[in-house]
């Protein structure tokens, strides 16, 4: 987590400088503990940027915070503090990947 608070300090978000692709919207940012942080939901528009402040940043893009994810779902549990090692990205891909699911909902 790069920053604790979204743009304008938008507390049910957090800024991150990891890069995220075109269809990571919805997918879990994980701490270095394998622990979900929040979801990952969009990235800072470039050229609006570019317009107002006259400089592009690299990667800086927009997490909802886990706990605004557990309000939203209604669930009252606290996440684990149990101790975790730290994990390099590579192991952190091969041990999380399996856990990760894909939730389709169509509105007819």
């Amino acid at each position: 987590m790069s920053k604790g608070a979204g743009f304008s300090n938008e507390p049910t978000e957090f800024l991150i400088t990891a890069n995220l692709n075109q269809g990571n919207s919805g997918g879990p940012i994980f701490s270095v503990d394998g622990r979900v942080l929040g979801i990952a939901v969009a990235k800072l528009d470039k050229v609006k940027f570019l317009k107002a402040d006259k400089s592009i940043p690299e990667d800086v893009n927009i997490g909802i915070k886990g706990k605004e994810v557990r309000r939203f779902m209604d669930v009252s549990t606290a996440p684990s503090n149990d101790a975790r090692p730290i994990l390099a990205p590579r192991d952190a891909y091969s041990e999380l990947r399996g856990k990760v699911v894909l939730i389709v909902a169509i509105d007819e």
